[in-house]
């Protein structure tokens, strides 16, 4: 997998950014991203506002919410699953190099804090931990955009370290929900996921697979709330509609078929739920997926 850069983002989503390679920051996030897994060469942390994310870090899924705090970092592995029309949040993205320049100590500074690998990617926080993050996250951005000299860059490592290390005190409370979970419970969502990509298509019930755990279904649903995961039962709905999805933009397939290969009892009951979950019938969904085909191939 190819490394992927911050230029790539601000190439591959058309952003108006040329301050710097290695430091990005943002505050309406763009419904237009990557249908890809990439490997980051950077770093990057913020909260929402308004509106919701759904994301893969190292393939487990995140529902990114108001009150929801986020990292990534460049070991990991990222895929944006859905971006809600009209989110709005606060992120920064930089890379190692951007703050070793400004702090050489760096490393050691940063072993200790929620930038290393040993915190959790997600957690939720509460409103006044939010609120104070957003206000922080406002403040050092107006500052930012009000740089206006040929050292930009300078004064931008400046008020990012800060805020690195302004956000970490505020962190420091949730420091038992930063510890990974262990590696019993990450070993059972594991399975779980395993489990779900094989019989999915089958929508068999949530007992099947607590049944192949061991576990008891409120057991289950507990392992994946700790870990900040979307429900079980989310999770299956969600391949489930990926792969309906894939059938009916990249198959031959007519609905009927799709139906039965996705274990619907009938056209009517694919079409009732394929409409209830993504506000289109199969047949217009794949309609509107050919018609972009074409244009692409203009």
């Amino acid at each position: 997998m190819d490394i992927y850069t911050i230029n790539n983002i601000v190439l591959y989503r058309k952003l108006d950014w040329t301050l710097s390679d290695d430091f990005f920051y943002l505050t309406h996030i763009p419904t237009a991203f990557e249908p890809f897994t990439i490997h980051p060469n950077y770093y990057s942390f913020g909260i929402i506002h308004q509106g919701s994310m759904k994301i893969e870090i190292d393939s487990q899924q995140y529902n990114i919410v108001p009150g929801s705090f986020l990292i990534y970092r460049p070991e990991q592995t990222l895929k944006i699953v859905e971006i809600e029309v009209e989110t709005e949040g606060a992120f920064i993205l930089f890379t190692r190099r951007f703050i070793q320049n400004f702090q050489p100590s760096f490393d050691a500074f940063f072993t200790k804090t929620f930038l290393h690998k040993n915190f959790d990617s997600h957690f939720m926080i509460d409103k006044n931990d939010h609120d104070q993050l957003s206000t922080m996250f406002g403040k050092i951005f107006d500052v930012l955009s009000s740089i206006y000299t040929d050292r930009w860059e300078i004064s931008a490592r400046s008020v990012i370290y800060a805020l690195i290390n302004e956000t970490d005190l505020i962190l420091k409370k949730y420091k038992n929900f930063l510890n990974p979970t262990s590696k019993k419970e990450s070993l059972v969502i594991n399975k779980f996921k395993l489990l779900a990509k094989e019989n999915f298509s089958n929508r068999l019930p949530i007992t099947f697979y607590v049944d192949k755990l061991n576990l008891s279904a409120s057991q289950l649903y507990k392992i994946f709330k700790r870990k900040g995961h979307i429900s079980p039962s989310s999770y299956l709905n969600e391949l489930l509609l990926q792969e309906a999805k894939f059938l009916l933009s990249d198959s031959e397939n007519n609905i009927g078929e799709i139906a039965d290969k996705l274990s619907f009892s009938d056209i009517h009951t694919f079409s009732t739920y394929f409409k209830k979950q993504t506000g289109l019938s199969p047949s217009a969904f794949r309609s509107r997926e050919f018609d972009r085909t074409q244009k692409d191939k203009k």
